[in-house]
């Protein structure tokens, strides 16, 4: 009987022994791993929106270009309306 017990005993000892456990804390951690990398490819905060928001500034940033030369222009068609000669800084 005590035999007996012995080996159920050892088999549950078998059953969760520490390879099991390493392979249950690399699962969770490549888990964890594979939502960071989604996180940063795709989330809220992500490369994608980081080359968006790149890319709109880089527009704006173009607009405001075109925006002051076509100021800079009116400003020179004012003067020459008014009849005054602009200044070196003006120009």
């Amino acid at each position: 009987m005590r035999e007996e017990l012995e080996e159920v005993f050892s088999q549950n000892e078998e059953r969760f022994s520490k390879k099991h456990l390493y392979i249950l804390v690399g699962v969770v951690c490549l888990g964890f791993l594979l939502y960071y990398i989604f996180t940063i490819l795709w989330g809220t905060n992500s490369y994608e929106v980081y080359k968006g928001l790149k890319n709109e500034k880089r527009t704006l940033q173009k607009e405001v270009s075109d925006l002051e030369n076509k100021n800079v222009e009116l400003q020179k068609i004012i003067f020459e309306l008014k009849g005054l000669e602009p200044t070196k800084e003006e120009r």
